[in-house]
């Protein structure tokens, strides 16, 4: 029986709430340790800093966090709002202890990034979270990155990449069988159906479509990372991966 983590659904929501932790820090030119002091100078009045540590900072980034809690969006909502007070004049904002030494390029004019609901212009807050979670609410500084937005050529290739990269994979075994079986033990999903189908496209037989492609993500990136003696690989070495970068 499939992972429920491995559903599409979740998937897709890890996928979003990864590109909302990417742009977190990229905007705002911070180091996962920064983030993680941003979110305890945040949560002076919660608990968010707790919730977002470096190595949390880094699963989700990756979109490796299984099913996100309540108090993952509760936390990076607090962030979130934190850093929309920090664009507003000084003299306008709340009332808070000086930002950390390592922190304090973000009280400079304009201010940092936040997410902002597209809908109503305010940051977005928890409830605005678990949606973009589930998929209700999708800013477009959130939509789907490249490997989302795969046409049917550059599909073909990275079918055709996956395939070159089992068929090397595969020499070492002293036969196709052994060498199948040792593969699809390396393949985080248990159908059947998805199974075969994903053999004949390593096999070059098959090709995969752009929606297979976008529902197999998740459970690719993993096979590619073990088929090169690593874990699953991030998105963006993914991405990179595919493009053959």
């Amino acid at each position: 029986m499939e992972h429920p983590h491995n559903h599409p659904a979740f998937v897709a929501g890890r996928d979003r709430i990864a590109r909302l932790m990417r742009q977190l820090l990229t905007k705002n030119s911070l180091s996962h340790q920064e983030l993680e002091d941003f979110a305890r100078w945040a949560a002076i009045d919660q608990q968010a800093g707790e919730w977002l540590s470096k190595s949390q900072i880094s699963t989700i980034r990756n979109a490796k966090l299984p099913k996100p809690g309540p108090q993952l969006f509760l936390a990076l909502a607090c962030v979130n709002q934190r850093l929309a007070e920090l664009t507003q004049p000084a003299s306008k904002r709340p009332e808070r202890p000086p930002l950390p030494a390592n922190l304090r390029q973000l009280a400079v004019e304009p201010g940092p990034w936040y997410l902002v609901n597209p809908t109503t212009g305010q940051p977005c807050d928890e409830g605005d979270l678990f949606r973009i979670y589930c998929g209700r609410l999708v800013p477009p500084e959130l939509e789907a990155e490249p490997i989302s937005q795969l046409d049917a050529r550059a599909v073909r290739l990275a079918s055709e990449r996956l395939a070159l990269l089992a068929q090397g994979w595969l020499k070492s075994y002293p036969s196709l069988k052994a060498g199948r079986e040792a593969l699809l033990e390396l393949y985080p999903v248990q159908d059947a159906m998805r199974r075969r189908r994903l053999w004949d496209v390593l096999q070059g037989l098959e090709e995969l479509t752009p929606q297979e492609f976008q529902e197999e993500s998740e459970a690719l990136r993993f096979l590619v990372g073990r088929l090169q003696g690593g874990d699953a690989l991030p998105v963006r070495a993914f991405d990179r991966w595919l493009s053959g970068a």
